[in-house]
């Protein structure tokens, strides 16, 4: 085989192009005899009018449920609906019989939120700029 090229973009890649990719990760993965089960989940915080105040979006990966995003719109917070949201994700982890949730949060956005409903830090990496120090979380579900 000739050397292979390694092509930069700064652009979403293509359906088929993540398909690709997909295939050889699922191709690896069923190799290895892991169970790769991946899926999106979301919960949104919505009014009578169908309104978006906030959510949260996750994801499943192997033995984890993965956090991506929660947020809350401002005028709302302190009004328990992160951790509602939070203990949905939860209960949705604990169906699908997920060992862990995780996510990611930075120091200006939640980590003591984190903490108060049940979250233990793994790893914290530090940063030049203070607000961007990053806490890593899990919580064991079973």
């Amino acid at each position: 085989m000739k050397e292979l090229n390694i092509e930069f973009s700064d652009k979403n890649l293509s359906e088929e192009e993540i398909d690709v990719l997909k295939n050889i990760m699922d191709a690896y993965q069923e190799k290895c005899k892991t169970d790769r089960k991946k899926a999106s989940y979301s919960f949104l915080l919505r009014d009578e009018k169908n309104k978006i105040y906030g959510g949260i979006t996750s994801a499943r990966a192997y033995n984890e449920y993965r956090i991506r995003m929660l947020c809350v719109d401002e005028k709302l917070r302190g009004q328990d609906y992160g951790t509602k949201l939070i203990k949905k994700a939860e209960e949705h982890a604990r169906k699908l019989n997920l060992e862990y949730i995780t996510l990611t949060t930075l120091e200006f956005q939640a980590p003591k939120f984190y903490q108060k409903i049940g979250f233990k830090i793994e790893f914290i990496r530090e940063s030049k700029n203070p607000l961007l120090k990053q806490y890593f979380f899990s919580k064991k579900l079973i």
